[in-house]
């Protein structure tokens, strides 16, 4: 009979804990938020060219590469990566980095557009992709 009791709960005691279910994390996040515990830096690609015709003996084309950061934080000492794969592979192991591009910051919420000669002296027969890493972020409280 005392075990049956334990699940019977008023209405307004249901609505209570439903209330603070739902209206409880909001202070939460927002503290988390203010004291910058979300920030981070998320750099991607969004559009990057065909390699423009190649020039200088065949040995060097134009790439035009844009990047965003759609994190909280500042990107910084980051660069792109042109990589090329032998026919018929798209295996990391195989890959050869052929350019990078020189070193860069990206603030929060902000994008970037590159254009940038690559070394291609021996891409015609691989495949092409980029990456991009980062050395490091930088919260908006170390600004």
């Amino acid at each position: 009979m005392k075990a049956k009791s334990w699940f019977k709960l008023s209405p307004e005691t249901v609505i209570a804990i439903l209330v603070t279910a739902i209206i409880a994390p909001v202070p939460l996040a927002w503290t988390a938020n203010s004291n910058h515990l979300f920030d981070t830096a998320n750099v991607t690609l969004v559009h990057t060219s065909s390699p423009s015709p190649p020039y200088d003996n065949g040995t060097y084309s134009d790439i035009e590469v844009s990047v965003e950061n759609q994190g909280n934080a500042t990107a910084v000492g980051c660069l792109l990566k042109v990589l090329g794969f032998p026919p018929d592979s798209e295996d990391p192991a195989d890959a050869v980095e052929l350019a990078e591009s020189e070193r860069f910051d990206l603030s929060p919420q902000d994008g970037r557009v590159l254009t940038m000669s690559v070394y291609l002296p021996d891409a015609d027969d691989k495949e092409i992709s980029f990456s991009t890493t980062c050395e490091q972020m930088r919260s908006s409280q170390d600004a």
